[in-house]
């Protein structure tokens, strides 16, 4: 070593990386021994392949309750909203619609999340549900119920194509 050299740091070009050797299942002592020594295999591979199953559920479901989630938060804060307006009586069937919509998504979007069977069926009725709190929530001027519209609409689009 020369006086004040360092040598560089090793690069992934320095490693050499081998692949592990095969293993050959040639005869049923060395299946026999090989399932022995891992009772569990079995259980594993299920458990593996079950998580992996869900994990992919909830990814083609994930935009949708993204959908879901931000059409339930906008239909909180319109009904709320709505609640402060001059001519309340007027907006009853707006905040009505506002908190069905809301209590719909976040249950479409739970069924998703968890993988259910029924996650089809129930986001065809919240694209429904979605689609007529939209419509009244459009037919105000306020910026609250304009907002929630649009995502009421996202959200219906998104419900449409999940349970389709």
């Amino acid at each position: 070593m020369l006086h004040g050299y360092r040598a560089p740091p090793p690069t992934a070009a320095h490693y050499t990386i081998r692949p592990a050797p095969p293993i050959l299942l040639t005869d049923r002592q060395n299946l026999a021994s090989l399932t022995d020594s891992c009772e569990c295999f079995d259980d594993i591979l299920n458990r593996y392949s079950q998580s992996l199953e869900e994990h992919m559920m909830q990814q083609q479901f994930q935009s949708c309750i993204e959908a879901c989630n931000a059409c339930a938060d906008a239909c909180d804060m319109c009904s709320a909203a709505c609640l402060h307006e001059e001519d309340v009586e007027m907006m009853a069937r707006c905040i009505a619609l506002d908190m069905d919509c809301a209590q719909i998504c976040r249950l479409a979007a739970a069924f998703m999340a968890r993988g259910s069977d029924f996650a089809g069926a129930l986001c065809q009725l919240c694209a429904e549900v979605c689609q007529a709190c939209g419509d009244e929530c459009a037919k105000h001027q306020a910026q609250h119920c304009q907002d929630c519209a649009a995502a009421c609409r996202r959200c219906a689009e998104a419900c449409r194509q999940m349970g389709a």
